[in-house]
């Protein structure tokens, strides 16, 4: 990097999954004082490609939302495009690439406001344009077999058992909503052709086996690099403390590689 040369800004967004949250979702450690990866340790890695981070997370109430009608997850991935036309406003902002990063079931929402942007693509043009890619952690797509997607999101549910698995009703909105679901991860494979995109799939069990595995992450898209993370779980893939250089490693290189994408475009 050349002396006084300043940094490019590069939006990147978080999307948590089922009984997520900001603090929760993507940090690790004391309570009282987590290490969150996102805002602890991103910009220094982003800032060997010579880019400044704008980190914001997308909050929203996934026990609502997975627990409903596809028409809830519509709403929300309507609210997460207008949320990001909001916090686009200077010129700076407007032109800064957009990179997600969603984990489990949160990349169901993303993968849902990209095929909405495309269906009303002059409103969301700006969407379009600069998102250029995203990491997937444990973000199951079976974009082929609805029954597949009931089970695993079945597993997902005991896995994350944080409150929301205690409700009847989820394995049965899951079930109800698995067909939809699956055209959202099939009409995303058209969508998202011109991304890139780099999908982690854990390598721990929880309970008697992985919960979203190599060939559960597959996109099938192209420009996309499928890679695990050692030593993790389902829960665990997206948290990391500031001295587990080892797990964190192929998550920073990921975001590096998809970040750097779209300053090579």
């Amino acid at each position: 990097m050349k002396p006084g040369r300043s940094k490019r800004l590069s939006a990147i967004i978080a999307v948590h999954g089922l009984s997520g949250s900001w603090r929760t979702t993507w940090s690790a450690g004391a309570s009282d004082d987590p290490a969150i990866w996102l805002r602890d340790r991103l910009p220094a890695v982003l800032a060997r490609i010579n880019v400044r981070p704008r980190i914001r997370a997308f909050g929203y109430d996934s026990s609502y939302v997975f627990t409903s009608s596809t028409s809830d997850l519509e709403s929300c991935a309507e609210d997460l495009l207008t949320r990001i036309r909001i916090a686009r406003q200077t010129e700076e902002e407007k032109q800064a690439p957009i990179v997600f990063v969603a984990h489990s079931l949160g990349g169901l929402i993303v993968k849902l406001a990209i095929n909405l942007a495309h269906t009303d693509n002059e409103y969301h043009q700006d969407v379009l344009e600069r998102t250029t890619g995203c990491l997937f952690l444990a973000v199951p797509f079976h974009g082929a077999d609805a029954a597949s997607w009931a089970e695993l999101a079945s597993q997902i549910v005991s896995s994350l058992s944080l409150g929301m698995a205690g409700n009847p009703e989820l394995p049965n909105a899951l079930k109800r909503n698995s067909k939809k679901w699956t055209k959202i991860s099939s009409d995303f494979v058209q969508r998202g052709k011109n991304m890139t995109f780099r999908s982690a799939y854990e390598t721990e069990k929880m309970g008697r086996s992985t919960i979203v595995d190599e060939a559960s992450v597959r996109n099938n898209v192209p420009n996309e690099r499928v890679f695990p993370v050692p030593g993790s779980n389902h829960r665990n893939i997206c948290q990391f403390s500031d001295n587990e250089n080892e797990r964190f490693g192929p998550i920073g290189l990921a975001m590096v590689e998809v970040v750097q994408a779209a300053l090579d475009g």
